[in-house]
């Protein structure tokens, strides 16, 4: 039976869309395509928020065809002049799960006329919730599709708890970076004394109150970092913040898709740090063996469901920066015990969030 599987998978033409494809999924892309070989990705250049680019790679792939986004309402609504003859013919379409993208609605429609299979992949309710007022915009669509792809396994439950008859088409994809072979302990020859943060300098992520955090932390810790990596609108105010504030010990990398440099700065850090709202972010702390502070009430994203408080990493009291601050510190008087506790977080996390477990929710998205 394994053989026929993979013998399907390499005749079966299956057509990836998605408004743009960034770098964190490299290895995703890479390894889909190695499994599906009939596989042509069309994708744009930017996202809905242009911070979000489609990478090098993806784009230098033979299999991608980069296509024209074209956004409406101040980039809320997008229409790609995709490739209908392709978009029509293949064997599995899949789309992104947003109400938002006009072009999903029509290709849905008509290859639902022509009896053929189309699978949406994304979150199973929008970032405001399951009683959203795009929820009736969200089910349609849902129903039009022949399969869905979410990213977690409480989602797929909630959602089939919620619509049984979704049961036989839901297929769980655990939103992943890195393959097996990646997922390995940071080892650095001092203990650690750093903090990081990782992802977009936009103002739901709330990084001006971590910056506020660590200039209580640092007070009674001189010799203690910062690392803020990543990119964004906010990223100019920030270093005005810090520098208004007199705090020297924090290091802006900007954006880094390098895993070596990625690794040596988790390497120096104590644990990563989520001031607002968490997303694959918290899957790349514990792949490094990072435990993650993380804020308690914030809409976070479904990956939410990887932390397991006390194993993982611990909260903090939401827009506290003294609160975060205290955390900070609990985690720094156990840095001694990190090459412990990070042997445990990287074996939860390689158990079930890996490249290799998301590939096979897809792969099992198209044959069925």
């Amino acid at each position: 039976m394994r053989n026929t599987n993979r013998d399907s998978l390499k005749e079966t033409h299956v057509l990836l869309t998605q408004v743009a494809i960034a770098d964190y999924r490299d290895a995703f892309i890479s390894l889909l395509l190695n499994r599906v070989p009939q596989l042509k990705v069309q994708v744009g250049e930017s996202y809905f928020e242009q911070s979000t680019r489609t990478s090098s790679f993806v784009k230098s792939m033979p299999s991608t065809q980069t296509i024209k986004n074209h956004f409406f309402l101040f980039r809320k609504l997008c229409w790609q002049s995709i490739c209908w003859k392709s978009a029509l013919g293949v064997d599995v379409y899949i789309g992104e799960l947003n109400p938002r993208l006009l072009t999903t609605w029509v290709l849905l429609g008509i290859r639902k006329l022509q009896g053929k299979r189309s699978v949406l992949w994304g979150h199973a309710w929008a970032r405001s919730g399951k009683h959203s007022k795009t929820e009736p915009l969200r089910h349609l669509m849902r129903m039009l599709a022949d399969g869905l792809i979410l990213y977690t396994h409480s989602q797929r439950n909630e959602l089939v708890e919620r619509y049984p008859e979704f049961s036989k088409k839901c297929f769980v994809a655990p939103n992943s970076l890195y393959s097996h072979q990646l997922m390995k302990q940071s080892k650095s020859e001092e203990i650690p004394t750093d903090f990081i943060y990782v992802g977009r300098m936009i103002p739901s992520k709330k990084v001006s109150l971590l910056v506020d955090a660590f200039a209580l932390f640092s007070k009674d810790h001189v010799d203690s970092k910062l690392h803020l990596v990543g990119d964004g609108e906010e990223l100019l105010r920030l270093r005005e913040h810090a520098h208004r504030m007199s705090i020297k010990n924090i290091i802006f990398h900007g954006h880094v898709s390098s895993h070596n440099l990625l690794e040596d700065i988790y390497s120096r850090s104590v644990a990563a740090v989520s001031p607002g709202y968490i997303g694959l972010s918290i899957t790349q702390s514990f792949s490094f063996g990072k435990p993650m502070i993380i804020s308690k009430d914030e809409p976070h994203s479904p990956e939410i469901e990887a932390f397991k408080e006390g194993l993982n990493g611990s909260f903090f009291k939401t827009d506290d920066p003294l609160s975060l601050s205290v955390q900070m510190e609990q985690w720094y008087q156990r840095r001694n015990e990190l090459d412990k506790i990070s042997t445990t977080i990287i074996d939860d996390c390689r158990s079930s969030y890996s490249v290799e477990c998301m590939v096979d929710g897809f792969c099992k998205a198209i044959q069925a």
